[in-house]
């Protein structure tokens, strides 16, 4: 039917739902970022970090006998300093750390659209719904599973140590803290690990379910251009852009490319887009062959981003034609594609 949501979101969807902060993105990257900022940051500074705490331990002793006021004073003015000097360049590595891991998922993004309160979220019933969803049940589901793997990770590192530490009781005290130091940093970084593969697995989800959400059914994509359409800038532009394209000016066309899709060298398609002037991504050139690789050294030329993506090449240069704007079963293939070079810059 036709009002069957089947269809991939059109890239003037995915923008929109960009724009109200809808965007497929996993918090695991930020946790395995700053765990591994941590890690990085005490394996560079830790022997100083321990110096400077055992100052800090051995003036606590020696201000036994002070008053309380002055006692006070003097270990809050070395725990300032202390924080100071060695913890408060981490705290800033790993707020701007933070950021990079969330932009290096959905680049620069500010949507006043999701500050903005929604009456629905006040609505009980459907709010107990939304906690005993499927989406619940996953992030759920999600977590039991880090603790297992963790836990496994953890229960091998041990057994493997498990001489060591036996062996602990003979050891020198500064021998048994440098043995008890790099078992915790393997911890560590195989916690790290184990946040990159999430990180992986769910980002992967997100998307899933975000593409999911964002279907369209054939009504909807037929409006969509409909509306479009009907704009007399677009319809402006698009007489302008169809007269270039008769013209038979390849280098233009080349030019105002927003990407060109290659095959690697046998074909190549020119894609033009501008979100605010065409209503779906259009093909304004391809060739084969000798003339293929004239678009590529172009494309090249000029900074147009080449990608190579040999199946997505023949099924536009099969199904598209020159001017024609693309069909429903390479809405999912050319956004991605799109959503990549805007994140690129």
């Amino acid at each position: 039917m036709s009002t069957e949501k089947t269809l991939p979101p059109t890239p003037k969807k995915l923008r929109e739902a960009r724009e109200e902060g809808q965007v497929a993105k996993s918090n695991e990257l930020a946790a395995g970022v700053q765990l591994a900022v941590i890690l990085l940051y005490l394996y560079t500074f830790g022997n100083d970090i321990w110096k400077d705490l055992s100052e800090i331990l051995l003036l606590t002793f020696d201000q036994f006998e002070q008053p309380l006021p002055t006692a006070f004073a003097a270990f809050f003015s070395a725990l300032c300093s202390f924080f100071f000097k060695d913890l408060a360049f981490m705290f800033l590595i790993l707020f701007f750390a933070s950021i990079a891991s969330y932009i290096g998922q959905i680049g620069f993004l500010f949507s006043s659209k999701s500050l903005i309160p929604k009456i629905n979220k006040l609505d009980v019933v459907k709010n107990l719904k939304n906690i005993l969803s499927i989406k619940s049940l996953v992030e759920l589901l999600k977590n039991v599973v880090k603790m297992a793997v963790i836990g496994c990770a953890f229960y091998y590192l041990f057994h493997q140590y498990t001489p060591s530490l036996r062996n602990m009781v003979y050891l020198k005290p500064i021998e048994a803290m440098q043995v008890t130091v790099q078992i915790i940093f393997w911890l560590w970084g195989v916690v790290v690990l184990c946040y990159i593969v999430f990180f992986l697995a769910d980002y992967s989800y997100q998307r899933y379910e975000l593409l999911k959400n964002l279907k369209m059914s054939h009504e909807e994509v037929k409006k969509e251009i409909k509306e479009m359409e009907g704009n007399e800038e677009i319809k402006r532009h698009r007489h302008s852009l169809h007269q270039e394209i008769q013209s038979g000016s390849l280098a233009v066309m080349v030019k105002k490319s927003s990407a060109v899709i290659k095959n690697p060298t046998h074909l190549a398609i020119c894609i033009y887009y501008n979100e605010d002037t065409t209503p779906l991504p259009k093909v304004v050139a391809k060739g084969a062959d000798y003339q293929a690789l004239k678009i590529i050294e172009i494309a090249e030329k000029e900074g147009v981003p080449v990608i190579e993506n040999i199946p997505l090449a023949r099924g536009l240069n099969k199904d598209i034609a020159i001017g024609q704007y693309i069909t429903p079963p390479f809405f999912h293939a050319i956004s991605e594609i799109l959503a990549m070079i805007k994140i690129r810059g």
